[in-house]
């Protein structure tokens, strides 16, 4: 949807007309550009809606001393000392007594929020972050792309990770990704992989073996567990859990004690004249 639309001038013979047509197109620019962020800070500069980053980085946000771009570990660091720092505050500042109990609480709620959104977002800070495509044929999947073999997440049984993550820079994970069948159990290991922005969309799988391809890898796979649908071109994150190896085999026992010999049988003569004795 065009953010500006202006009329063109098909004709100049009426000066009225394209005067006024005119004066309406710059009316329309003067509109968009209040409804634009000004990067000098002139005013109106402020958000009407959310921003959507796309699963980008916000560089550069010097005012919080991060030279790169802000992560969710930062803003819990933060959340943290201002925290801190607003009990002392009230604390030092209270009438009557030191209010250790009463503000220390304001501390302790803004503590628990941001310890609930850290471990909210756990997986994601400790996963890799890659695309999703729904193309299901086993090849190649492009830098920074990840693919299954079937559209129905629980009949997955192969899975095609590229040796590149969509991480900034495109990073080359292989040598880790080859060590997933490293266990010496059936199960290696078992694969998260959920939507970026909405995590209830995901599929977990226990893998049992790879191939190492050039510039990629296919997973050998079981559906575990799945909710939602994760879409095409969709960012997601995918977090690997290593199985422990097989325990070695326990030392033999004691072989226990042999059993009483039974009774001598009759030799072949005694035994033929006792059938005849009997006959």
């Amino acid at each position: 949807m065009a953010k500006l639309t202006t009329t063109d001038l098909t004709s100049l013979t009426n000066e009225a007309s394209a005067v006024t047509q005119i004066n309406n197109n710059f009316a329309a620019v003067e509109t968009a550009m209040e409804n634009t962020l000004s990067r000098d800070g002139t005013s109106p500069n402020t958000m009407s809606a959310d921003i959507d980053l796309n699963g980008n980085d916000l560089l550069n946000v010097g005012s919080l001393g991060i030279s790169g771009g802000v992560t969710l570990s930062d803003i819990v660091g933060y959340a943290e000392e201002w925290a801190n720092k607003a009990e002392d505050s009230l604390v030092s500042t209270a009438a009557g007594g030191d209010g250790s109990t009463e503000y220390s609480s304001l501390h302790h709620a803004a503590k628990a929020l941001a310890s609930a959104t850290e471990a909210a977002n756990s997986a994601a800070a400790f996963a890799n972050k890659y695309t999703f495509s729904t193309t299901t044929s086993m090849a190649d999947p492009g830098t920074g792309i990840l693919r299954f073999n079937n559209a129905t997440y629980a009949s997955v049984t192969a899975i095609a990770i590229d040796d590149l993550t969509a991480d900034t820079n495109n990073p080359d994970i292989s040598p880790y990704i080859v060590t997933w069948d490293d266990s010496t159990s059936a199960i290696k290991g078992f694969l998260h992989i959920f939507e970026h922005q909405n995590p209830g969309n995901f599929a977990i799988f226990s893998i049992s073996g790879l191939t190492d391809n050039s510039g990629w890898t296919e997973l050998a796979v079981s559906h575990i567990a799945s909710n939602g649908t994760i879409d095409n071109a969709d960012p997601i994150r995918v977090q690997f859990k290593r199985t422990g190896d097989k325990g070695e085999t326990g030392a033999t026992g004691a072989t226990g004690a042999t059993g009483a010999t039974g009774p001598a049988g009759l030799d072949g003569e005694v035994s033929i004249g006792l059938l005849l004795a009997l006959s």
